[in-house]
């Protein structure tokens, strides 16, 4: 008796944890859906909700990481203003425990309304990217994300190579 009652208690315990898991799952899965939205929508506000305050990030396109969500907040705002038309679409998304998520995605868009520093000759350039973001996420939040893209690709679009 006393061992089935252990057994039982040590099924009930795996179950809660595969439970548990499956409910952290689920939360990303729901956390990375609103992201893209958002993105799509060029929502900033909408989208920093999905942020931890301290987040951490990092992008190909940064010099060093972006801390905290006005650093999150002045990044999307430009990038929306730069390319109206941008637009992610979500490929393939791997989790790894109930923490962290691989996404692959693509964006496309182009460069309308070019920040101060950018030459001219990117001006209406259109592209299209396919982009790797490892998010990390604690209590529903992301706390830190890495985005890799191939920027050799986005500067042969844009028309850096073809300058004398």
């Amino acid at each position: 008796m006393i061992r089935s009652i252990k057994a039982f208690s040590a099924l009930i315990a795996l179950l809660s944890l595969l439970i548990s898991g499956c409910n952290s799952h689920t939360d990303m899965k729901q956390l990375i859906r609103h992201r893209f939205n958002a993105l799509n929508r060029h929502d900033v506000n909408e989208l920093l909700r999905d942020y931890d305050i301290k987040v951490e990030s990092t992008s190909p396109s940064w010099d060093g990481i972006h801390n905290g969500v006005a650093a999150q907040k002045a990044s999307y705002t430009s990038s929306f203003k730069s390319m109206p038309n941008l637009r992610y679409d979500v490929g393939n998304i791997y989790y790894s425990g109930d923490s962290v998520a691989t996404i692959e995605y693509t964006t496309t868009g182009t460069l309308s309304h070019p920040e101060n520093e950018t030459p001219a000759y990117m001006l209406g350039r259109k592209f299209i990217l396919n982009n790797c973001l490892i998010l990390k996420i604690k209590d529903g939040k992301i706390i830190k994300e890495d985005l890799y893209f191939d920027q050799i690709s986005f500067l042969r679009q844009m028309g850096f190579f073809d300058q004398q």
